[in-house]
């Protein structure tokens, strides 16, 4: 364990070697060193089995995403990026996006309605109130989400 900092935790993603790059830039292959931190994070990408022996011999932990669009065991999966806001149900899963509580403009649309989300747990299910600024008025909606058994 590194004195003072508590565990390091290296977060990776996104090498592509040998595909789209064919090495780690030199400069960070000599501060990555050997057992300085105890666990390695990978958000994907990961091409070869080369790479991941490279990642474990940085540290004794090693977490790997498998790649760009895994299946993930979830119940709710919150997601961001669109500035939309949207809930849906798929195959028992329950997928929410809070939009964009400014309604910043985003690279999908320019005229984003200001929106954000508010859930209550309660145990096996969950309320949802989505809040959109539509004109002057605060649009409330709701929708319940009760997880498979």
């Amino acid at each position: 364990m590194a004195s003072g900092f508590g565990e390091l935790v290296l977060v990776v993603g996104d090498s592509h070697i040998p595909s789209r790059a064919s090495e780690i830039p030199e400069k960070f292959q000599k501060m990555l060193v050997p057992n300085k931190m105890q666990h390695v994070l990978c958000t994907g990408n990961l091409v070869t089995k080369e790479q991941f022996n490279e990642l474990r011999d940085l540290a004794p932990n090693v977490h790997v995403v498998a790649g760009d669009c895994d299946q993930m065991n979830v119940d709710i999966l919150v997601t961001g990026h669109t500035h939309e806001s949207h809930i849906r149900t798929e195959q028992g899963k329950w997928f929410v996006n809070p939009g964009s509580i400014t309604g910043a403009f985003s690279s999908f649309a320019s005229d984003v309605i200001p929106s954000f989300m508010l859930m209550a747990l309660q145990g096996p299910k969950v309320v949802a109130f989505l809040y959109e600024l539509k004109g002057d008025n605060v649009v409330v909606s709701k929708s319940e989400f009760t997880k498979e058994t």
